[in-house]
C-alpha cells in the first residue's frame, strides 16, 4: 500500500461563529463575522478571581481536498510580534480525515474547529494553520499545502 497523500487547504477562514445548517444532504456551512482584525481584548485581572475570561472565543472553517488515504490533521495556532518569529499558543485535538480514489480532486472535506478562551491578548499577528502528523513518527507534522489565515490583534494604546 502506498503512503497517504495528505489533503490541500482550499480555504481556512476564521469567524466569531461556525454552524452547520440543514438536513443531510443538504447540509451546509455558516459562517458568521469573518475575522482578519480585531481590537486587543480587555486583559482581567485575574479569571479565578472575577469569572471572566481573558481569552477569545472564535471557531475557524476549513475546506480540504486532494488527499488520498488517511490522515491525521490538527489546526495549530501560533503568535508574532511583528518580528515573524512565531511561538506557538494553542492547537486542536487531531482528527482523521480520509479521502478515497474515487473521489481524489473532486471532493472537499469541509471541517469546522471552535476555540474557547484562545489566549489572543497581546497585540500582534496571530496565524492559523493545518498540519499532518506523521504516521511513521507521532510526535512530528508536517504543513499542509494550501491557504493559511491570519488575524492582526491591535492595540488599545497608541
Amino acid at each position: 500500500m502506498s503512503a497517504p497523500v495528505v489533503p490541500f487547504v482550499r480555504k481556512l477562514i476564521p469567524c466569531l461563529k461556525v454552524e452547520l445548517t440543514g438536513e443531510a444532504p443538504e447540509q451546509q456551512y455558516q459562517l458568521t463575522e469573518p475575522l482578519s482584525v480585531i481590537d486587543q481584548p480587555v486583559q482581567m485581572p485575574d479569571y479565578q478571581a472575577t469569572g471572566q475570561s481573558n481569552g477569545v472565543d472564535m471557531a475557524l472553517f476549513v475546506s480540504l481536498t486532494g488527499g488520498l488515504d488517511s490522515t491525521r490533521v490538527l489546526l495549530e495556532v501560533r503568535h508574532s510580534l511583528d518580528d515573524r518569529i512565531y511561538r506557538r499558543i494553542g492547537g486542536t485535538k487531531p482528527v482523521e480525515v480520509s479521502f478515497t480514489t474515487e473521489n481524489r480532486g473532486v471532493s472537499t472535506l469541509n471541517l469546522h474547529f471552535n476555540f474557547w478562551n484562545l489566549p489572543m491578548i497581546n497585540k500582534g499577528l496571530y496565524e492559523f494553520r493545518m498540519l499532518a502528523i506523521d504516521p511513521e513518527n507521532p510526535d512530528k507534522t508536517l504543513e499542509l499545502p494550501g491557504e493559511r489565515a491570519e488575524i492582526r490583534v491591535l492595540s488599545k494604546t497608541l
